[in-house]
């Protein structure tokens, strides 16, 4: 039973990701065509404009803080798979190691 929350967990986050692109994409024709970007286009960036225009600017503030926040906090927990220790902690390179110098090119 926690493997299908798991699922679909993962697929909802999946989904509003593709939203989120698909929203800045249209925004982004928006800002390229303008006016003569079509209907849809224009109803969704007039949307967005509302939106933005309706919230406050502490509260925009607020929101972007709580989810950088949130990010940081699920890449922190999120294991990477990765076995290699990150590069702040990996041994200095010495200078007199001659598999680290680099040979003169020839002419």
């Amino acid at each position: 039973m926690l493997e299908l929350f798991a699922k679909a967990k993962r697929f909802m986050w999946e989904f509003v990701e593709l939203a989120f692109v698909a929203l800045l994409g249209i925004m982004l024709v928006y800002l390229v065509l303008g006016q003569d970007s079509g209907v849809f286009v224009l109803s969704v960036a007039n949307n967005v404009i509302k939106f933005t225009n309706e919230v406050q600017a502490g509260n925009l503030v607020g929101f972007a803080v709580v989810g950088a926040l949130l990010y940081w906090f699920m890449q922190r927990n999120t294991p990477s798979g990765d076995t290699k220790p990150s590069r702040a902690r990996r041994p200095a390179r010495s200078a007199t190691d001659p598999r680290q110098i680099a040979a003169p090119l020839g002419d």
